[in-house]
């Protein structure tokens, strides 16, 4: 998702008061906003729907059902 939103995630982190460092991932194309957050949310589902449908085209067509 980091890669591609343009976004760089990771870094130092706070986890139930103690601190944490994971790597970074992905540029920093662009500040991190709270928007980003629905944009990632809304790209997630179209690329879930969108391997749903190609994934029924394939079961389909490898059981003779399309034609």
């Amino acid at each position: 998702m980091a890669g591609a939103m343009n976004l760089r995630l990771g870094g130092e982190n706070s986890y139930f008061g103690e601190k944490s460092f994971r790597p970074y991932m992905g540029d920093a194309g662009q500040p991190l906003k709270a928007e980003h957050i629905l944009q990632v949310v809304r790209l997630m589902m179209v690329t879930s729907l969108l391997v749903l449908v190609v994934g029924l085209l394939v079961r389909w067509c490898l059981l003779g059902l399309w034609w």
